[in-house]
């Protein structure tokens, strides 16, 4: 069965095809305008909550049954994903050196992309390029309490990749990425992918105040695109007008920016 788009597409050049044959007369009647094509519509999604999003993480950052350590690499990545909504290719990305602790942001300046045999390094995919998003205190704090954890497994500073289990040696990969996200949130009955943290962060950042333009520019999209595929409807509509950040957002809705990847491990339920 072939998808919507390639059906859409398909019927727009048979019917542009036809339109000659119309003008020209060997032809009434254009045969192709009497179909018609998939609609554009898409189902509404439901917003991902963002306790459910502090759940994941504390889940990814818990020490396991068998004794071994939790993963503070995903648990991280989870958290940079909500916060900035950038791609999984654009989080693995992401260098020690692309963050601006004097303006608390981060530059998205590259991605990596799944292909043939592995992965390669691409521009990001943003028309205009390179992006900075700012982070805010409560971010930075996130990255330098994740940078000291990373120095006391390693023994020694973290350089290069920022999501790294070697202290930034190698990068993880974009596809591993989203299949720890996958198995993560196996069972719990949520499809989840590192998108839907995107959308979250799309969502969140309309809903405290932030102009459409803006929030496109953060995330790397165009205005359109954002409203039709990320922004999600959301039952907090008391909220949606109040000038707050995007970091307090997320942490008046149930995302504890401030204690995620803290000295002490996070209880969660069964995994």
């Amino acid at each position: 069965m072939l998808a919507d788009n390639t059906i859409r597409q398909t019927h727009a050049i048979r019917t542009a095809a036809l339109e000659p044959a119309v003008k020209w007369g060997w032809i009434t009647d254009n045969p192709a305008k009497g179909a018609t094509a998939p609609g554009r519509h898409k189902p509404k999604r439901t917003a991902l909550s963002l306790p459910y999003v502090a759940k994941m993480i504390a889940a990814a950052s818990a020490p396991r049954k068998d004794g071994a350590d939790g993963d503070v690499v995903l648990a991280t990545a989870i958290a940079m994903a909500a916060l900035t909504g950038a791609r999984r290719g654009e989080l693995c990305g992401m260098q020690w050196s692309n963050i601006d602790a004097a303006n608390c942001s981060i530059t998205i300046e590259r991605q990596w992309v799944p292909g043939k045999g592995g992965q390669y390094v691409a521009p990001p995919k943003y028309e205009k390029g390179v992006r900075s998003i700012v982070l805010g205190r409560l971010g930075l704090d996130l990255i330098e309490r994740y940078r000291d954890i990373q120095r006391d497994l390693l023994r020694r500073k973290p350089d290069g990749w920022l999501l790294s289990y070697d202290a930034g040696v190698t990068p993880m990969r974009a596809n591993a990425l989203g299949q720890a996200i996958a198995d993560l949130d196996e069972g719990l009955g949520i499809n989840i992918t590192t998108h839907s943290f995107r959308r979250v962060s799309a969502t969140q950042l309309v809903a405290s105040g932030v102009d459409v333009d803006t929030a496109a520019r953060r995330l790397g999209h165009t205005k359109e695109v954002m409203l039709a595929s990320y922004v999600l409807g959301t039952d907090d509509r008391s909220v949606a007008a109040a000038a707050q950040t995007i970091e307090e957002r997320l942490v008046a809705q149930g995302l504890p920016l401030g204690t995620i990847l803290g000295a002490e491990p996070i209880e969660v339920e069964d995994r």
